[in-house]
């Protein structure tokens, strides 16, 4: 698979079709990453539509010729973050990271101790800003499935809708007396739900209020580490030892059936 990758906001393509990209992204290409005529870019739209072309340079245009379609396979399990709010870059960082793990949606949380205050102008400005920087994510890592990002919401709306969520497993990470370590629910006998979500909360942690509501919503409470962790550390590590097991899960059943 090419080095190079573009994101592509058109139709479907057909090998032999001669496309001119964007300016942002044939700046990206040429003028960032030094692509030159006759190199081979991954192009991709984020839907799971992902194509090789040859690139062909002119002026301050880029074309590309696409010579070959792949066949990308959609992840078997749903990986969601409803993730609180997080001051400074904080947030930045978690969805970077968040889609190079692969998460299939990003739900930003507005809770009783979240520090961030947004008006309706800034709120449009970082969205904007959070979709640039997870397409950016998605070209770094080889993510061809860039992950849905919500409206920013308040916790009880969110969680009102996440109560009639099917075949999901939903988890908190949670400082709570009686949280579990995540391989309590991870049992050999387990079958992988359609989608797995965690909750994250912000600086301070939920209010009890909150928990009385995840809890009622069918989250079960989540111990991740004998160590209190910043709320950036504690979405990636969830996410990770997730990820970890969702593959080593999909790993062995491919092997038993082989």
């Amino acid at each position: 698979m090419a080095g190079f990758k573009s994101y592509y906001r058109g139709p479907m393509l057909n090998i032999g079709v001669r496309i001119q990209l964007d300016k942002g992204e044939a700046h990206h290409l040429v003028g960032v990453l030094r692509a030159r005529n006759g190199d081979k870019v991954t192009l991709f739209n984020g839907l799971g539509g992902v194509w090789e072309g040859i690139i062909d340079i002119s002026s301050k245009n880029a074309f590309l010729t696409v010579i070959s379609e792949l066949n990308i396979e959609k992840p078997k399990c749903n990986l969601i973050l409803a993730q609180s709010l997080s001051k400074g870059k904080g947030m930045d960082e978690i969805l970077q990271k968040a889609t190079e793990i692969g998460v299939a949606k990003i739900i930003p949380l507005k809770t009783d101790r979240t520090e961030l205050k947004l008006d309706a102008e800034r709120e449009t400005k970082r969205m904007e800003r959070w979709r640039t920087i997870v397409i950016e994510a998605c070209k770094q890592s080889g993510n061809f499935f860039i992950p849905e990002i919500v409206e920013i919401q308040r916790i009880k709306n969110f969680l009102r809708e996440c109560f009639f969520m099917e075949n999901t497993l939903k988890l908190t990470a949670s400082l709570e007396v009686g949280a579990k370590l995540l391989n309590n629910y991870f049992l050999r006998e387990f079958e992988l739900p359609s989608s797995i979500i965690w909750l994250i909360g912000p600086e301070g942690d939920f209010t009890s209020r909150e928990y009385k509501l995840a809890f009622e919503c069918g989250f079960k409470p989540i111990s991740l580490s004998r160590n209190v962790l910043r709320v950036e550390t504690a979405a990636i590590y969830a996410l990770s030892i997730t990820d970890y097991e969702i593959n080593s899960r999909l790993g062995n059943a491919q092997l038993e059936n082989f």
